[in-house]
């Protein structure tokens, strides 16, 4: 187990010191603006633009893109948990970034942790509902082997990291919610 966490980390690391290179290079060529999404893209402008479902993108993370074959360029976190296979191919990956003005909203999926008791969806939704947060899915499963604690993965769209961070905070908060987290396909 130790040798396949080194590998996987040398991988990482790898990975990362090649991302760190593309933005160097790429770093005296214009940018263009594509108006797909609220993301700029180097390079060709009218790209097809589309979120990785792996990391589930949202403004304010580090992104890069990934041209695909005949689906234009995806999108993708910098921490993807797919960088180091994205990056085996340097040839398709682009720069990318968030473009200052964009106001689209980007789904996205949390699990929350925690204790069970009477009122706790209660409790989750009404925060979510004062923030103008609609949930667009919900799962609600019973630890099998501890019946005291439950989970719960919610999916609802937002307009920014920071604002996801805010409802994280927001819901961690609630008596006994014990983690919540950002889930990544």
């Amino acid at each position: 187990k130790l040798l396949e966490q080194a590998r996987k980390e040398a991988k990482a690391a790898a990975a990362a010191e090649r991302l760190e290179k593309l933005g160097e290079e790429q770093a005296g060529k214009p940018a263009a603006v594509t108006d797909n999404k609220g993301v700029i893209i180097e390079g060709d402008t009218g790209m097809v633009v589309r979120f990785a479902r792996c990391c589930t993108p949202l403004p304010g993370d580090e992104i890069f893109g990934y041209i695909t074959r005949g689906r234009g360029v995806s999108i993708h976190r910098k921490d993807c948990p797919n960088v180091s296979d994205l990056l085996e191919d340097p040839a398709r990956v682009v720069k990318a970034e968030w473009a200052k003005d964009a106001k689209s909203s980007y789904n996205v999926t949390i699990q929350i942790v925690a204790g069970e008791r009477t009122g706790m969806l209660l409790d989750i939704s009404q925060i979510l509902a004062g923030m103008n947060i609609s949930i667009t899915a919900m799962t609600v499963k019973a630890d099998k082997e501890d019946a005291d604690t439950v989970y719960v993965q919610l999916s609802f769209a937002v307009t920014s990291a920071d604002q996801l961070g805010n409802i994280i905070k927001s819901i961690r908060k609630i008596n006994k919610v014990k983690d919540v987290y950002r889930v990544s396909a």
